[in-house]
């Protein structure tokens, strides 16, 4: 599955609802939300109700959580058109590129991502500081993608670098409401890339990439979390 797919959802209903304060006003955008049509254009309109909201406001994460649900149901809508439409050399795959959207066809089924950190740069910015660097992260891992069709979309290194730069957060940030779904998350990239290393002795083939002993060797802290969870792995 892509990694567009598997982070769908993580800045989603109940999670962020807990985040936000009790009193937070949000019956204008979502009515505006209900009346408007699943377009890109739409999608652009909305955004233009942060641009007067207060920077860092605790309430901005409920709101951006119902902006997120609709952003979201407008890439789905829109996935669907580009498939009728042809796909990817379509019209109306062009129609994404305004949004730094992209359609993607894969082995888990076509679907529209982000490809840029329009997200972030529009909306984003009006969330506090640990919410607006978590979804600058989560945007960066969407862009670059992870794994499609059992083979990885990135380099090792790059992978590497993914796992520091989420791990540097953790450090920033560690009573983060989503530390659970980040600690999940990098212990996917270690389990990948700890595979990868254990397999390196193997003969080269198109499912066993060799990589280098210098890649594999993982400082202690980045051994640990996957480790702990593991004890039965033999590294």
């Amino acid at each position: 599955m892509s990694l567009a797919l598997l982070l769908m959802g993580f800045l989603r209903a109940a999670d962020l609802a807990a985040a936000a304060p009790a009193t937070c006003d949000t019956a204008s955008l979502r009515q505006a939300i209900a009346r408007a049509p699943h377009t890109i254009a739409a999608v652009r309109a909305l955004a233009h109700t942060f641009d007067r909201l207060r920077a860092g406001d605790p309430c901005n994460v409920q709101r951006f959580e119902l902006y997120w649900r609709f952003y979201g149901e407008v890439q789905e809508a829109m996935a669907l058109r580009v498939e009728a439409a042809g796909g990817a050399g379509s019209r109306c795959a062009k129609e994404l590129a305004p949004l730094g959207w992209r359609y993607v066809e894969s082995e888990a089924g076509a679907h529209v991502a982000d490809g840029n950190d329009w997200l972030v740069r529009r909306v984003g910015v009006k969330l506090p500081a640990a919410y607006r660097e978590y979804l600058t992260l989560r945007m960066r891992d969407v862009a670059e993608g992870f794994s499609e069709d059992a083979g990885l979309l990135i380099t090792w290194q790059s992978l590497r670098e993914r796992i520091r730069r989420w791990e540097r957060f953790e450090a920033r940030y560690p009573d983060f409401a989503y530390a659970d779904i980040i600690k999940a998350q990098v212990e996917t990239y270690l389990g990948a890339l700890l595979t990868v290393c254990r397999a390196s002795d193997l003969p080269i083939d198109d499912d066993v990439p060799r990589v280098s002993l210098h890649m594999c060797a993982l400082s202690a802290p980045e051994r640990m979390p996957f480790q702990e969870r593991n004890p039965s792995d033999d590294h």
